[in-house]
């Protein structure tokens, strides 16, 4: 099992220490982040060469922000850190969102909420954060197609097609879950507005770099997937006939995976654990 093959999610036996406030969670995923070990991240293109976003919620409740741009140069290529992505307009934008949120007074425990007249007398000149009516839409839309698409993926669950959506296996005392090509493809099959388009496919000397668009038509949404597939097999050095096409693949799902809600892959997982443990305890 090779880890570039699927999608690796971590679930602690333990809560995780990382909390985001809901409010953050939900406008980095509205605005297509995806969420690894308490980072959101996004990957786009910017003067025609990947680079990607991130917000860090490690070390800052109010996430810390961070950009990188691939050096395509490299062999394999490389992320490195560019200082200067941090001023990116998505990320001004998510500063300005989350500067207004921590600005609100907090209630005190065991204080009722205020209405909000109640809250405009106490904090004259306050920014109340409200959704437009945009965002609201695109947020039911969301919530929408997560349980259409989930109520698809159960169905099939159940007929025990899913068995290769999924891996799954222990490492350093945690359950690690494996989303596969075949789960994403899954998914952003049923959800349907995904359209895919090829930028680069490049031949190097010990293998091969493809660079991936997608954009999401229903969100306006779009995301980069680069990926370096070597030419040879490891550990044997064998060549590869199939390089190029997993290049390509494999920078596809990259891609795609950025328009996948964390909410999808962990009731859908979910689904697959109660059928399938219970019939793995049955053998």
């Amino acid at each position: 099992m090779n880890s570039d093959d699927f999608e690796v999610i971590e679930i602690p036996e333990r809560e995780p220490e990382v909390q985001v406030r809901p409010e953050l969670a939900d406008w980095l995923e509205l605005h297509g982040f995806r969420s690894s070990n308490g980072k959101y991240s996004r990957t786009l293109e910017l003067g025609g060469k990947p680079i990607k976003l991130v917000v860090d919620f490690t070390k800052s409740e109010k996430g810390t922000r961070y950009g990188y741009r691939l050096n395509l140069d490299k062999e394999p290529p490389e992320w490195e850190n560019a200082p200067s992505l941090r001023d990116h307009p998505l990320l001004l934008e998510y500063k300005s969102y989350r500067d207004k949120l921590f600005a609100r007074p907090q209630p005190q425990p065991g204080a009722s909420t205020p209405e909000p007249a109640e809250e405009a007398k106490i904090a004259p000149g306050l920014v109340v954060l409200q959704k437009t009516p945009e965002e609201e839409r695109a947020e039911i839309m969301d919530r929408m197609d997560e349980k259409q698409i989930i109520t698809e993926i159960s169905g099939e669950i159940k007929e025990r097609i899913l068995e290769k959506y999924f891996y799954k296996f222990e490492h350093q005392g945690h359950t690690v879950i494996g989303l596969s090509y075949e789960g994403v493809k899954a998914i952003v099959r049923r959800m349907g507005h995904i359209r895919t388009e090829l930028l680069k496919l490049e031949e190097r000397d010990y293998g091969w770099l493809a660079v991936v668009k997608a954009v999401d038509l229903k969100r306006n949404l779009e995301a980069i997937g680069a990926f370096y597939q070597p030419k040879f097999f490891f550990p044997s050095k064998q060549p590869n006939p199939f390089a190029a096409t997993l290049a390509i693949v494999k920078a596809q799902r990259d891609a795609w995976r950025h328009f996948i809600s964390e909410r999808v892959i962990t009731e859908t997982y979910r689904e697959w654990l109660r059928v399938h443990g219970s019939a793995e305890k049955e053998e």
